[in-house]
């Protein structure tokens, strides 16, 4: 399986990416056919990274 993580760190918020320690290993949201969807523009999961990430990063 290919994937271009490239196109899902262009999605995320710079500061979040080092959130993610495994880029491979980690559970994304993937399609039927096993492709991650996080490169897409309304990607809940890219979202919630972003969020989530922030609000940990102001505590």
């Amino acid at each position: 399986m290919m994937v271009d993580f490239q196109a899902v760190r262009e999605n995320l918020f710079p500061a979040s990416h080092g959130a993610i320690e495994d880029w491979t290993g980690f559970p994304w949201h993937r399609d039927r056919t096993n492709r991650i969807q996080a490169h897409k523009v309304r990607s809940s999961q890219a979202i919630a990274i972003d969020v989530f990430v922030s609000l940990s990063a102001d505590v």
